[in-house]
């Protein structure tokens, strides 16, 4: 099928017999929309199982063009369908789609919006979203409000793991109090779900109860196994999606395959509301009866002209103008309803006037347009003229410009020239933009041109000649020249003497004071850290050795001590029978110490002092008191040994006898 106005332009008229809105690229329906509005073409939809509403063309680009309304008549007020779409929302749907900006994420909230939009206003629709939980985006119910449950559907954003088993028992749960006539779970993923053994059970559980399950699996990291079970267990569709471009698609034929036709397959008559109309002449009086019908309600604008219905009033033949073109619809089909058409010779009659009827008329357009590209913009120009090639002026001159989106641009064209007019555009990237332009006489439509053009994606490939100007501006400003390469010597190339010279001068002092104060910094810690000490091997050598030694001579006394103790204590008899037993510490053994060294001074000065009066009495001196005598090992306070030594000395004379000379 064509995509563009480009291909499109040669046709007059295009039928879509039977047609379901998947089966078109997707570019195809809002190009046959320009293709009736713009260039007058014509169109004309005919019914079947696969078509109107049946066919998923709800909220499509071509809606709007109909002349009948896709939803359900107002008799029919139960829910058609009640359907919760599972989607998933882990970490892995964030990765771009083929090398585009687009993400898997963006792709299906896209997809999952236009099958929502497709639903009829009556059916239940359901929306949850899960990754290591699930979150309910549209709580089920009536698809009244279909715009603010697609704004929430395009707000999912991707993130964290995948655990389909509790959306799924969510889904269920929102299900099992629905009244609807088909309950149906629509599951998409793109990878491995935890636990994923226990799904297939649920779906069975699931299916049950009355509900289908369907799946959706994309891209080659998808759990196909187990997707595919999900299916055939929940007895419902498994579809395998690898480029993910082809998911909206999907997700329509999906919606389509699980809502109840739109259709009613019982024999009518079909009532003339417009005898007079051209297009019920070959019906006769009374027309041949239908066999079926896609079920759509007649729309209440202006200009629709309802040439046939039904006894209870659906459109069955609906015709108006859309834009420069006419659009059909024809709710029976043209094949298995329409057989009691074929016999009386109605059918072919039939057909005929209304291709005729809707068929753009050939003529010539009065305009000439050309399109150009300079740069980011397309420039327009088209000359007018009349019958006999008069330039023609005083008219009003439109144009239609569509991107390689299908978006359009309206762009008005003011005179510049004798019957020229011209306009331009901006250009939304790279691809093939078509113009047509809609000239108009006091108000009256002439007939359209039509003219494309391929922007290319590189800028410097969208021009055709230099930019004189711009080099020469360039050159100026940087004191350069502009050469000719026709008329200049190659040597002339390396030729500096028209050239100032340039100096550029950069000062050094903020660099070198902040390197000054960096290396005073580390000048001032080098000297106040001995950084010998840490690094060198011995470090700790010195105050270790003589922390083992003054231990090792404190061990020393205080075994000395405890000695000199224990042979006072044997000679203590008094002592030794009342002690029982003595224990030792730290201080005691200080204490022991002292003791002992002043016995031992005592000794000493014992000694010293027998031995001065033997020396006496053999010189025959007179006995004095002899002078203080301080042992080496005393304190240098002459004060306190002194008094110690008399302390002593008056003890020892209480206590022994007197000489006897």
């Amino acid at each position: 099928a064509p995509t563009d106005l480009l291909e499109l332009e040669s046709f007059d008229l295009v039928l879509l017999r039977d047609v379901p809105s998947e089966a078109l690229p997707t570019a195809a329906a809002p190009a046959l929309a320009a293709y009736v509005r713009d260039l007058g073409g014509g169109l004309a939809m005919i019914g079947g199982a696969n078509s109107f509403g049946a066919g998923g063309w709800k909220g499509s680009p071509l809606e709007p063009v109909l002349p009948v309304s896709l939803d359900l008549p107002e008799r029919l007020v139960s829910p058609e369908a009640a359907i919760v779409f599972v989607l998933d929302n882990s970490g892995s749907m964030g990765w771009a789609v083929m090398g585009s900006s687009r993400t898997k994420q963006q792709i299906v909230n896209d997809a999952t919006a236009l099958a929502v939009r497709t639903m009829d206003r009556r059916d239940l629709v359901g929306v949850i979203a899960f990754n290591q939980s699930p979150r309910v985006i549209v709580p089920l119910g009536t698809n009244e409000d279909p715009d603010r449950s697609i704004a929430r559907i395009r707000s999912i954003s991707p993130g964290g793991g995948t655990d389909i088993g509790p959306a799924l028992e969510e889904a269920r749960r929102q299900l099992r109090s629905s009244d609807a006539k088909v309950k149906h779970v629509i599951l998409l993923s793109d990878g491995q779900s935890m636990a994923p053994e226990v799904l297939p059970a649920m779906a069975a559980r699931m299916q049950r109860e009355g509900i289908r399950v369907s799946t959706i699996a994309v891209g080659q990291e998808a759990d196909l196994p187990t997707m595919r079970s999900i299916a055939d267990n929940g007895e419902g569709t498994f579809y395998e999606v690898m480029n993910p471009n082809r998911l909206p698609r999907v997700f329509v034929k999906a919606v389509r395959v699980v809502r109840t036709p739109l259709i009613r397959e019982q024999r009518f008559s079909p009532v003339m509301l417009r005898p007079d109309d051209a297009l019920a002449l070959p019906l006769g009086s009374s027309p041949p009866p239908l066999e079926g019908l896609v079920l759509t309600t007649a729309r209440e604008e202006l200009g629709v002209r309802d040439v046939l219905a039904t006894p209870e009033g659906e459109p069955v033949l609906s015709v108006w103008r859309v834009g420069l073109g006419q659009v059909a619809a024809f709710t029976s089909d043209a094949s298995v309803w329409a057989e009691p058409w074929i016999e009386p010779g109605v059918f072919d009659r039939f057909w005929t006037n209304l291709a005729r009827t809707l068929a753009r008329p050939g003529s010539t357009s009065p305009a000439d347009l050309r399109l150009s590209v300079d740069g980011n913009r397309l420039r327009l120009q088209v000359e007018m003229t009349d019958e006999n090639g008069a330039p023609r002026d005083g008219l009003s001159v439109t144009a239609t410009v569509y991107g390689p989106d299908g978006g359009g641009r309206e762009v008005t064209l003011t005179p510049s020239a004798p019957g020229v007019y011209e306009g331009e555009s901006l250009t939304d990237g790279s691809g093939v933009h078509v113009a047509v332009v809609k000239p108009r006489d006091d108000g009256r439509a002439l007939a359209p041109a039509l003219a494309g053009v391929s922007v290319s994606s590189q800028s410097e490939l969208r021009r055709l000649e230099s930019d004189e100007a711009l080099l020469s501006r360039l050159a100026e400003a940087g004191g350069g020249r502009v050469l000719d390469l026709d008329a200049l010597d190659p040597a002339e190339l390396f030729d500096r003497s028209e050239l100032p010279p340039r100096t550029a001068e950069t000062p050094l002092w903020p660099v070198l004071l902040a390197w000054t104060l960096v290396v005073a910094l580390l000048d001032f810690a080098t000297r106040r850290v001995a950084w010998d000490r840490w690094l060198s091997p011995n470090f700790g050598g010195d105050w270790r050795e003589e922390a083992r030694r003054s231990v090792a001579d404190r061990s020393r006394a205080a075994a000395t001590a405890v000695g000199g103790l224990r042979g006072a204590l044997r000679r203590s008899a008094d002592d030794q029978a009342d002690a029982t037993a003595i224990a030792f510490d730290q201080r005691d053994a200080e204490a022991a110490s002292r003791a002992q060294v002043e016995r031992i001074r005592a000794e000493r000065l014992a000694e010293v002092r027998e031995q001065a009066k033997r020396s006496r009495k053999a010189s025959g001196a007179t006995e004095i008191d002899p002078a203080p005598i301080v042992d080496a090992t005393e304190p240098s306070d002459d004060e306190g040994a002194l008094g110690l030594l008399a302390a002593k000395r008056r003890a020892r004379e209480r206590y022994e006898p007197e000489d006897e000379s």
